[in-house]
């Protein structure tokens, strides 16, 4: 673990930008994710449905490009998701913690597995709580302008009417930073918070494309793209790659050794990597860059 002064040149430039940003920050891990070209913020709800997981998993995977990090705080729920799919995606990631970082304090202790991974993985826990400080829920509260300060915006996935998630939105808008939400069903009380961030004014976003080009990320060039992918998107869009046609889903099922369960998810994410674009009803074929 390393102490960063605010003096110092390591201490990240736009976090400065927060409205009271802390005096010093205690790294772990990777201290040059900290000066990622585009680090993006997704937070949303502890408490979670299956439709905020899969939305977020699908964002973060539509997202992987070698310049972006995904920021989150290691909550339960929607970060703990984001973070997971980073690493699936091999995407570095930032964790953002309202507790200290040391193992002993790691706040929820259920995730110290997934911040080791994250560690393994070249990832950084951040923190502004020096070991053995207390961990009290107004903690979250702040570290949240951490989370937004870090990034150059802020995707809420899901999240209730009063929900933390919002104050990292907030913060965000405050610091003049990209706010985008996720639309979810107006019965659900889950997606109050997001419903009404874009009533607001935040970005209603349904793909993430949305967030590249609001952003001006560029699409991935040939030679860039294929470090993103999985074991399993790479035989896919390898196997498109040496087809002279496309291929609807049964061919790409025998020609490569995914099955049949796995291969729907395979594909969803590399259609929204702009890897492959489907010409007919699943029927697909590289995508044109």
């Amino acid at each position: 673990m390393i102490t960063i002064q605010k003096q110092s040149a390591d201490y990240p430039e736009m976090l400065k930008e927060v409205s009271k940003p802390p005096e010093r920050l205690f790294v772990r891990g990777n201290v040059e994710i900290l000066k990622s070209k585009h680090p993006i913020a997704i937070v949303g709800t502890r408490r979670c449905t299956a439709y905020g997981k899969d939305t977020t998993r699908q964002f973060v995977s539509g997202l992987a490009r070698p310049d972006v990090c995904v920021v989150s705080g290691l909550a339960l729920g929607i970060d703990a998701t984001a973070h997971a799919a980073a690493l699936d995606n091999n995407i570095p990631t930032i964790a953002v913690l309202g507790s200290p970082i040391d193992d002993q304090d790691i706040y929820p202790a259920s995730n110290k597995t997934l911040a080791h991974k994250i560690l393994k993985a070249g990832g950084v826990l951040v923190s502004e709580y020096p070991n053995g400080t207390p961990t009290f829920p107004s903690n979250f509260l702040e570290r949240n302008r951490i989370i937004a300060g870090l990034s150059l915006g802020t995707l809420v996935v899901e999240a209730p009417h009063k929900s933390g998630a919002l104050s990292t939105a907030k913060h965000s808008l405050d610091a003049n930073r990209g706010v985008y939400a996720v639309p979810g069903l107006i019965t659900s009380a889950l997606s109050k918070g997001t419903n009404h961030l874009i009533k607001q004014g935040a970005l209603c976003v349904t793909h993430p494309q949305d967030i590249l080009d609001d952003l001006g990320i560029q699409k991935n060039n040939i030679k860039e793209r294929n470090a993103t992918l999985s074991t399993e998107e790479q035989q896919v869009f390898d196997v498109l790659q040496n087809a002279t046609t496309p291929l609807h889903i049964d061919e790409l099922i025998e020609q490569s050794t995914i099955d049949t369960s796995t291969i729907s998810r395979v594909i969803i994410s590399l259609m929204l990597k702009d890897y492959i674009q489907e010409t007919d009803a699943n029927t697909y074929t590289i995508a044109l860059l």
